[in-house]
């Protein structure tokens, strides 16, 4: 029976990043990295493989890399992890772009909403060069955290076009929302003694759970963005043991 050419480059690609990402585990493995940092470096290949292949995919990895920054900073402290976001949100933007290029619909730049974006972001860029800015480094950096997420939004919007494909997606920040909550639950309890053990890239976390109580910052950077209140640390106290650090 003749197969369908798109199945077979279906199998292809799926098999390519499988293969790619047990490379990168294996190694890492051999230059003597420690095993959850290969296991966590092969799951990464396989879902810039993943981006690369679906922008709904890319979808699904920027909701799971934003919801654990600070375990992927903690583990792996440096440019490249501050700029993951970014490099995942390229990726799906030149999909995105590719694709409208070869004919493909794309109804969000139809969106109202498209002329207050393109304002918006020479207004940001505008301010770069701002007289009051000490350093056009530190102002690049902050018209990446304004304008680069927005890009996100025209993905999404021709992406999800469907009933099918936002529901899947939608799953997926629901269950990346109950796990990230359950772990801020035991966090909250046990605090982020078995982090530091794991990397001293973990020890921001410290200022969240100084002396008798914690406050739970999940797996995000912060205390505030997994939801926790801003303002002064709960009274619950540490579980035995978990005290200090």
């Amino acid at each position: 029976m003749k197969r369908n050419p798109i199945e077979q480059s279906m199998v292809l690609m799926i098999g390519g990043a499988v293969a790619a990402s047990l490379a990168v585990g294996i190694g890492l493995t051999m230059t003597g990295c420690r095993p959850v940092f290969a296991v966590l470096g092969a799951v990464a290949a396989l879902g810039g493989f993943a981006a690369l292949a679906s922008n709904e995919a890319a979808l699904c990895l920027l909701v799971i890399v934003g919801a654990s920054e600070g375990i992927i900073k903690g583990l792996f402290p440096g440019m490249l992890t501050l700029l993951l976001k970014d490099i995942i949100i390229g990726v799906a933007l030149l999909r995105w772009a590719w694709e409208g290029l070869n004919g493909l619909p794309r109804p969000s730049l139809n969106s109202p909403v498209v002329l207050p974006v393109f304002l918006f972001a020479v207004l940001c860029a505008g301010q770069m060069f701002n007289t009051e800015t000490g350093s056009f480094l530190v102002a690049l950096a902050g018209f990446r955290s304004w304008v680069a997420s927005i890009a996100i939004f025209f993905i999404a919007y021709d992406t999800l076009d469907r009933s099918a494909a936002a529901r899947r997606v939608g799953w997926w920040v629901v269950l990346v929302g109950v796990a990230t909550s359950i772990y801020g639950i035991v966090q909250h309890q046990i605090g982020f003694d078995h982090l530091y053990a794991l990397s001293s890239g973990f020890d921001f976390y410290r200022k969240f759970g100084s002396g008798e109580t914690v406050r739970a910052a999940s797996t995000y950077v912060a205390p505030a963005s997994s939801g926790a209140r801003p303002g002064p640390p709960s009274s619950t106290p540490l579980a035995s043991g978990s005290r200090g650090g």
